[in-house]
């Protein structure tokens, strides 16, 4: 029997590296999406800190300047907030994207693997209709010789 050869074997091959590359490339920035959403409910954590000990300060007496820092350092804390929710929502697009990219390499690469499962398989009947007819010759052969 002859030897199954594939002619799409390469571009299979580079498809399945493609999609390794989109795999590590959607973990990378699923990695980065968890690590800026640990920042913000970090961030979102500590202001809610300086709100309630802010909070709590407005009860006991203090200046108007110490308020005031308060303030401020509340305010800078949700502008920080706000700059890295936007930069979460960057690397939620980029997982979105990655996850895209990946998924449409899967769907390449499954069609090449279905293109070879074909070509296969018809090489297989290819194979049994060649040794059929080399049977049917050999058989018509021994019968078609004048008996001794």
């Amino acid at each position: 029997m002859a030897r199954f050869n594939y002619k799409l074997q390469n571009i299979l091959d580079i498809k399945n590296k493609m999609e390794e590359q989109k795999k590590i490339s959607y973990s990378e920035a699923s990695r980065e999406y968890s690590i800026q959403e640990e920042k913000v409910f970090g961030l979102h954590e500590k202001r809610n800190q300086y709100e309630n000990r802010f909070k709590s300060s407005v009860n006991v007496s203090m200046r108007a300047t110490e308020l005031k820092t308060f303030y401020s350092e509340i305010e800078c804390i949700k502008d920080f907030c706000k700059k890295e929710e936007k930069k979460l929502k960057q690397s939620e697009n980029k997982l979105e994207d990655a996850r895209i990219k990946m998924n449409e390499a899967m769907i390449e690469r499954k069609t090449y693997e279905k293109l070879k499962e074909k070509s296969f398989e018809n090489f297989i009947l290819e194979e049994n209709k060649k040794e059929s007819k080399s049977l049917d010759e050999l058989i018509s052969y021994k019968y078609s010789k004048p008996q001794q």
